[in-house]
């Protein structure tokens, strides 16, 4: 940290920033979402006594002033073309504070938008807190996103309704609820002199989570309730010897249930009587669903899609996910929120490992029959061969060969429930059923914590079937890619994050936040680094953590980086 701010707003403004950037990742790490976060500060001026209109922490960083102009022009006229703009409250005071925090939130919007323009943040998401005073100043804490892991993530399309805010995922619900938090700590005495800012994670998940589940309410058409509460209490009861809760819901309008009820209850309950919740949860199955708004369920009926509904599934005791048309949000165990499994494999990841294994693949009708085999229940193992023929051939007794054919999806996977894996060519046809795959075990491959599916298919791929990509699924729908290649990423990138960190390393005096985040940067990439790419990045690492000691500083002495044995030019675009 630098000992002199020129861009000074108050005493504890790093520490603060630092506070936040690690709090905040801390709690999208609790939900499921590990990701590298951008904490800016900017500050407006307030009063006439300060050296600078405009502060921005870093001031070292690589946004400066230069990089927003115009802040409130363009604020101002965000605020002009808003149609709340217009309202008028009759209390004077309440209007005025109303059109406060309007124009506050046009600010923040303008500086979202600028900070995005400038492209110092390339392909990064910025959201901007709505500010608070301190000093002299309203300060906008501003969090950037990398928009490569935030698309990988679901999300609704609009985080506003009539003006109020609803949210559109966890992820979304986590970050606004550390904004919000970073707006009240700037009230308190000294913020940032504590280590703590915004907050304990679990306060920060669960209040994230209670919003979520009220803006899904509100999007139905309901009003604020307590239904994250009201689900978790009647999902953790046990109802007689029953411990296996099972079950479903379909929460929207009141008259939207009631027209599919085909039992209707004469008198409404409540969905805060948790004993009585409970007991209706051993009425639903696959095919029949508990009908119910935010307050009252009214019947029974089959499982049909209403627009604008929550979905709550109950997959055990004190466990539920929640869906909005249809769309996974939120996954709950034990009163904690997280995000909901991440599909296994995405068509593109299988399209990316195909090309560079096998080949070109008949890419739609291979994932219909992953897709069919995962809500299956019943495991099973796919090899697509490069060469299925002569594989079929080579395997002789060990396997079970068939007529290559385009079969049905459902006909695969019905192969599939024999003993053995299935083989298929690049274009999907199948060639052999109850394969019984050779292979030899490697020191160092293979997980002993799995299942003799998956190590079988580990040991037939390194060696004896290089050319073939396997897909193992599990039972309950897990689905693996052997082999489990690294993604390829551009050559220029690796390059350019070494040279970022010697250049950092060379500077006097070296900046102790950007080394640990440019060693981080090298370290994700450590899988792609060649010999000379190690060697530069250990040398300089090194008389860093020389230089400290010598100050009588802390060092850290970590393993020098190496080349990856597994490494090869085919993980570069």
């Amino acid at each position: 940290m630098k000992d002199i701010i020129d861009q000074f707003m108050w005493r504890f403004q790093q520490n603060f920033r630092l506070a936040v950037e690690h709090e905040l990742e801390q709690a999208l790490s609790d939900i499921g979402f590990v990701v590298k976060v951008h904490i800016l500060l900017v500050g407006f001026a307030i009063t006439d006594d300060v050296n600078h209109q405009l502060c921005i922490e870093p001031e070292d960083g690589p946004l400066t002033t230069i990089n927003i102009p115009d802040i409130l022009a363009l604020a101002e006229d965000i605020y002009q073309t808003d149609p709340a703009s217009e309202l008028i409250h009759s209390h004077p005071e309440v209007h005025q504070l109303r059109h406060q925090r309007l124009r506050l939130q046009a600010r923040a919007e303008a500086l979202m938008r600028r900070i995005e323009e400038s492209s110092v943040f390339p392909s990064t998401k910025f959201f901007v807190s709505i500010s608070a005073p301190i000093c002299g100043y309203r300060v906008h804490t501003c969090v950037g996103i990398p928009i490569q892991d935030l698309d990988t993530l679901a999300a609704l399309e609009d985080d506003h309704i009539d003006l109020i805010y609803v949210g559109q995922s966890l992820q979304h619900a986590v970050i606004n609820e550390c904004l919000h938090r970073a707006d009240q700590a700037l009230y308190l005495p000294d913020p940032g002199a504590d280590l703590r800012v915004i907050g304990p994670t679990d306060d920060i998940v669960r209040a994230a989570a209670d919003s979520l589940v009220k803006g899904m309410v509100y999007r139905t058409g309901g009003v604020a309730s307590d239904l994250f509460r009201a689900v978790n209490n009647f999902t953790a009861l046990s109802y007689e010897r029953a411990n296996d809760t099972k079950g479903c819901l379909i929460i929207s309008d009141a008259d939207k249930v009631a027209e599919q009820a085909h039992i209707q209850f004469q008198k409404p309950i409540s969905i805060y009587n948790a004993r009585n919740m409970r007991k209706l949860l051993e009425l639903s199955d696959d095919t029949t669903v508990i009908l119910s708004d935010y307050r009252r369920a009214y019947g029974l009926g089959a499982y049909n899609a209403i627009p604008d509904s929550i979905e709550i599934r109950v997959r055990g005791h004190a466990d539920w996910e929640a869906l909005f048309n249809g769309i996974a949000l939120i996954r709950v165990r034990n009163g904690h929120a997280k995000l909901p499994p991440k599909p296994p494999i995405t068509r593109e990841r299988l399209a990316d490992l195909a090309e560079r294994i096998v080949g070109s693949i008949e890419l739609d009708r291979i994932w219909s029959v992953i897709d069919k085999a995962q809500i299956s229940g019943h495991g099973m193992t796919l090899v697509i061969s490069h060469d299925p023929s002569g594989e079929t051939s080579r395997l002789g007794d060990q396997a079970m060969p068939t007529v290559p054919r385009c079969l049905n999806p459902a006909d695969i996977v019905r192969l599939g429930h024999v003993d053995g894996a299935v083989i298929l060519g690049p274009d999907g046809h199948c060639y052999a059923f109850g394969v019984i795959l050779d292979g030899e075990a490697e020191r160092g491959r293979g997980d002993p914590a799995r299942g003799s599916r998956f190590n079988s298919a580990v040991r037939y791929q390194r060696t004896k079937a290089p050319n073939s990509l396997i897909v193992v699924i599990s039972d309950d729908g897990m689905v693996d890619l052997i082999p489990p290649l690294k993604p390829r990423v551009h050559r220029y990138r690796v390059e350019q994050a070494v040279a970022d960190f010697c250049a950092i390393c060379n500077t006097d005096p070296v900046d102790g936040e950007k080394f640990a985040q440019a060693s981080d940067m090298v370290e994700e990439l450590a899988f792609y680094l060649n010999q000379d790419q190690c060697n530069r990045f250990n040398e300089c690492y090194k008389k860093e953590m020389d230089n400290r000691l010598e100050s009588g500083n802390i060092a850290i002495i970590p393993t020098p980086l190496r080349p990856h044995p597994d490494m090869d030019d085919s993980y570069f675009y």
